[in-house]
């Protein structure tokens, strides 16, 4: 049945004398023309929407389907750093000369009277002689040291 405004409000129809009052037909078919009218606009507002609405959700969809992109390379990784060839040792200092003694080979015989005197004992000088001196025979310069102590 076609619903258009022109379809409703026609006027062609039979008029029989015993009917009902054609102006009050007229005026009932008015409003339903109105009212059809305005469904009708609401009808295709609403198709235009949900059209609309369908693109988002078929957009989405898509999206949804389609493989995320791969992620970004890494960075490149940076090449480590050669170590640093390990510092060749330092020589050892070659070790100082031992200073001369003073006065030269009468060093040993000056310390160990000096000892004697400050009341060193015997053992004590013939160590700190056979420590501090290379010499051949200590007895004999303890023997000397002693005999110009007591003198």
């Amino acid at each position: 049945m076609d619903l258009s405004r022109e379809s409703i409000e026609r006027s062609d129809f039979p008029r029989a004398t015993d009917g009902v009052d054609p102006a009050a037909v007229e005026a009932h078919l008015r409003e339903v023309a109105d009212a059809v009218e305005k469904l009708t606009r609401s009808v295709r507002r609403l198709a235009a929407e949900i059209e609309e609405r369908a693109g988002v959700v078929e957009a989405a969809m898509e999206r949804k389907a389609a493989p995320p992109p791969p992620p970004p390379p890494p960075p490149p990784k940076a090449e480590p750093e050669p170590e640093p060839p390990e510092p060749e040792p330092e020589p050892e200092p070659e070790p100082a000369p031992e200073p001369a003694a003073p006065g030269g080979a009468d060093a040993p015989r000056l310390i160990a009277l000096n000892m004697v005197l400050n009341g060193s004992s015997r053992e004590e000088v013939a160590r700190y002689l056979d420590e501090n001196f290379d010499l051949e025979d200590p007895g004999e310069l303890l023997d000397e040291v002693w005999e110009r102590a007591n003198s």
